[in-house]
Order: structure tokens, then sequence, then C-alpha cells
């Protein structure tokens, strides 16, 4: 079996060492329908030094012989050397109007040689054109012209074609209920066809069946081929074929994607579909995007036209990541073939910051794992030479240093840092550190305020000041308005469903609560709620928000136009 590349230097040979020769051949070249028979044959064509003399005809949508051959004749004559030809033989004042068909009266055997003609779509010819007369003709050319002629086709599809067109016929009269029946009795029973004149249709239908495009095609065409080669492409080959122009995505990750994709890896349609939508995002080229974004992004893109869902590959998923924020321009892309440049551009480059990031932190992670080991194990690796380096990996990671490695592996490298530096100078480095931690933590209320002090608790025992902090951000939030009333509602209806109980509900003061519950009978509903479902959960840090509102209703039932109805609040609650 030849490679493409091989089968490429076949043709290159045949076309070059029979064009100094005074006779025609004919090479056909079969192959799968859409395995890039076509775009291959394109690709020997573009490398020709005399592309002029190549002409390619799709015999899809002829409908005679004489269309076959007036095309033919159209794209050579728009040839300049052809043009002059022409010119020369009946003046150039004839040329406007002339019938075409009688060009090829004024063409001699040396005006067509050299010429090399591709005949394609073989099993897409038209039923009115009789598969022994394209034979004929190309045999003509041959023969008379010293042509030299390339037949692309697909053997087996001819004989499915044919065995629908026989179906048709075959489908009627085996529907029939007396065999004996004549063809107008059988066709007056065909519900089916509503055109009038029944007759006519089956009889056209029993033509067709009657065509054997593929017996005839077997039978005529093995006396006028000369060599008979076959397409035989792998992924990557189709791929590179298609893709010269790609220059953003990694071809040999979607050459290894596009392998997945079962019967559709070697349809070149997919892929030219695939390129066209890639090529529109050309314009990265110059961001340095990282990989895995670009990985991600052709994934995405190819599961869309492929139709096909690509589930988790685990050569892959390494190189991937997610694409979320830039799936709605994505969309558009795929389905409009457009996409605004500009929008896309700014989402792409603050995932990838951000990915930027999560590489960059994962890089100072591994580092200091590596020389910890070194100190570990590594009788050569020299304790200062430890400090130096872990300290540089401290200041690269500056702000972010537990985040990147863990609360608990920061105190040990730290611990072992204090103990071989003679200079105790990381009090400052383990505060700004701790500070910056607590800081994203509450931003984030990634973890409630109990559990981050009970974290903290071998640095907050050292240093009471931590204490002191956590409680202070968490008033500097209540200051800035970052609860409102709306914000409190839904933490306490997240509370009560069991999704958060993270402590911040204990720094919204008494006040606050005072003023929104009157205001608003929402809130006072919400925190009635809360009171009833603290009573049955006895949430531990949550007791200093249950004793501001019992507080605030105790002294609110003293009012006489509050009391009826707190008054009744409470007995419920103590019931």
């Amino acid at each position: 079996m030849n490679t493409p590349e091989q089968l490429k230097n076949i043709f290159n040979n045949l076309i070059v060492k029979n064009a100094k020769k005074d006779e025609g051949l004919v090479i056909s070249l079969s192959g799968d329908w859409g395995s890039g028979k076509t775009y291959f044959w394109k690709d020997i064509v573009s490398g020709l030094a005399r592309q002029d003399k190549s002409v390619y005809i799709s015999l899809f949508g002829k409908e005679s012989l004489d269309d076959i051959k007036k095309s033919i004749l159209l794209k050579l004559f728009k040839r300049n050397s052809w043009s002059k030809i022409f010119s020369d033989k009946v003046g150039q004042s004839k040329i406007i109007g002339f019938d075409l068909s009688a060009i090829g009266n004024l063409l001699s055997e040396k005006d067509f040689k050299d010429v090399l003609i591709c005949f394609d779509d073989f099993e897409r010819i038209s039923t009115s054109i009789n598969m022994i007369d394209i034979l004929g003709y190309i045999s003509e050319l041959k023969e008379q012209y010293d042509c030299k002629i390339v037949m692309i086709n697909n053997k087996s599809v001819l004989k499915e074609v044919d065995r629908l067109n026989d179906s048709i016929v075959f489908k009627i009269i085996n529907n029939s209920s007396k065999k004996d029946e004549s063809i107008e009795e059988i066709i007056s029973k065909q519900t089916d066809i509503q055109h009038i004149d029944k007759h006519q249709i089956f009889n056209e239908k029993y033509r067709i069946s009657k065509i054997n495009n593929s017996e005839i095609f077997n039978k005529y065409s093995e006396k006028i081929i000369d060599v008979s080669l076959q397409y035989l492409p792998t992924v990557e080959s189709n791929f590179n074929l298609v893709s010269k122009d790609l220059k953003v995505f990694d071809k040999q990750f979607i050459i290894y994607i596009i392998e997945t994709t079962g019967n559709k890896k070697l349809n070149i349609r997919y892929m030219q579909q695939l390129i066209t939508k890639l090529e529109l995002l050309k314009f990265m080229k110059i961001l340095n995007i990282e990989i895995e974004i670009l990985n991600t992004i052709s994934k995405y893109i190819l599961e869309q036209v492929y139709s096909i869902k690509i589930g988790e590959l685990n050569r892959i998923t390494e190189y991937l990541t997610d694409i979320f924020p830039l799936q709605e321009n994505l969309n558009y892309l795929i389905k409009d073939h457009f996409i605004d440049e500009e929008m896309f551009k700014e989402q792409i480059l603050k995932l990838d910051e951000n990915l930027k990031n999560v590489k960059n932190k994962k890089n100072i992670s591994k580092a200091m794992s590596y020389i910890y080991n070194n100190f570990l194990y590594d009788f050569q690796y020299l304790d200062e030479v430890f400090v130096k380096e872990m300290n540089a990996l401290f200041e690269e990671g500056k702000g972010n240093v537990i985040s990147i490695i863990s609360l608990g592996t920061f105190e040990l490298y730290t611990n072992l840092l204090k103990k071989l530096s003679a200079n105790d100078n990381y009090a400052e480095l383990i505060k700004v550190e701790l500070e910056s931690y607590i800081d994203n933590i509450i931003s984030n209320k990634e973890i409630n305020i109990y559990d981050l002090k009970q974290e903290l608790h071998n640095f907050i025992v050292k240093d009471n000041y931590l204490d002191n902090y956590i409680d202070s951000k968490l008033l500097e939030i209540q200051e800035n308005t970052r609860f409102s009333k709306d914000s409190v509602i839904n933490l306490i209806e997240n509370i009560r469903r069991g999704i958060s109980n993270n402590g911040y509900l204990n720094y919204i003061s008494a006040e606050k609560h005072k003023v929104w519950l009157l205001e608003d009978k929402n809130y006072y509903k919400s925190i009635t709620d809360f009171m009833f479902w603290f009573k049955k959960n006895k949430s531990s840090n949550l007791e200093k928000t249950y004793e501001n509102l019992e507080s605030i209703l105790k002294d609110l039932v003293q009012q006489d136009k509050y009391k009826n109805k707190i008054q009744f609040f409470i007995d419920e609650l103590e019931k």
C-alpha cells in the first residue's frame, strides 16, 4: 500500500515522464467518498510546472456529453495561449458570439499535446448521460489527441447507486399482488406517485434501473486505463493537505482528536469545515496564548463541526483547560462564521492571564518541593543554597505563597528557614503571607470564620494579633456595606439549607438587624425563620447572631405598636 506521499511521487513521475511522449495516458485514482481524492489531485496539480495545461472537470451537473466537451474547451480556451490560437485561426472580430462547439474543429492534435485532463465524480453522473459515451470520449482524447487523463472514481459508490436505482422498480413490482399484472395495472395502484402520467414515470424509473454504470465502468474502463492507483490516506496526510495555512493551533493535537471521530475521521470535508472555522481566529497568532486554551478551543469547535462529543481522553486531559467565558463567542463563530475580534481578544487575554498565574503557581510549588527534597536527601546540597533558593521562590510567589503550597507546608518551610538562617528576618514575611491569606479567604467567603481561626490556631497562639486582624477585616467588610439587606436574607437562606454556615452573620450589628427588620417584612420573616432553625440545630458558631436577635426582640416587645406581633412570635419560638 502506497502512502499519499509515495502516491504523489508516482503521479509526478508518470505525468512528467509521459509528457515527453507523443502518446496518451489514462490513470485511475480510486478511493472512498469524502476521503480527499479531489484535494489530493489538486495538490498535485499545484506543483506542476505547466498548470495552464491542466483541466479539472466534475461530471456532476453535466446533462450531456456535449456539456462535458464544452466545459473542457471553455477551460482550455481561457488559457492565454489557447485564446491566441483561436484568435489566429478565426480572427479576433469573430470570437464574440462564436459557438463553442466549433472550437474543437479548429484544434489539431498538436494543440492538445501535453494537456492533462482530470475527470471526477463518476458516481454522481446524470442519468441522462450514458457511461459508455463518457468512457468512449476519454478513449478518443487518449488515442487521437495523446491527452493525459486522470479518472477519479469510487467503484463501490457506483455499485451502490446502481443497486438503489434497481430497487426503485423492484419495490413497485414486488409490492404488486399479482405477478402477472401489466405495468399499467401495477402503476395504477401506486398511491405514492401523484403525477398524472404514471406510465411515463415508471418508464423513466425502469430506464434508470437498467443503466448499470458500475458494470459498464468496470467492463470498459479497464480497456483504456493504463495505471490504476488507490488513494488510502491517513488522518495526518489528509489534515496536512487542507491545513497548510493553519498557524495558530497545534496540528498534531487536532489530528489526535480527529482520530477519535470514528467513521468521520478521514472525511476531508469535515476537516475543511474545521480549518475554515479555526482560520477565523488567526488574529490570535500575535497574542502568545497558552497552548491549553488553544487546544480546548480547537476541540470545542471540532465537536460542533463533527456533531460529536469527545469524552475524557487520558492523553489530552492535561493539555486542556476551562474556556467557558469564550463559548458564547465561539458559538457565533461556528453558527454564523463570524467573530467579534476585539471582544474575543479581551476575553481570551483575561483567561490566558489567569491560566499563566495558575501555571506559575504550580511551577513554584514544584520547585519548592524539589529543593526541599534536595535538602532532605542530597548530601551535596548545602544548607545555605537551600535558604537562598527557597527565599527566591518565596519572593516570586509573594502574597500567594500559602495558597500555592498550603498552610501546613508554609509552616514547615518557614520553621526550617528560621532554623537554618543566621538572621531571624522571617517574622515580617510570615505576617505578610498570613494577612494576604486571610484577606483572600474572607473576601471570597471560602471558609467560615470559626474554621479559619481553627486552621490558623498554631499561628494565633504565637501571636494574638492574627485573631484581632481577622475580626477587624470582618468589621471592615461590614462598614463597607458588603452585606446588604438582600445579601443577608440570601445568607440566612443558605445557612438554613445547609449550603453555608461560615460565621459571617455574627458580624452584622444588632443595630442593622433592627433597622432592616422594622422596614422590611421579608427581612423580619427571614430573621424569624433563622431563629426557628437555630433553636432546632443549635449551631455553636452562630450563637452571637441569635443572642443579638433575641435582645432586639425583647427590646421591641416593650413598645406597644410592636408588642402583639413580636409576642406572638416569641410564644411560638418557646413552644
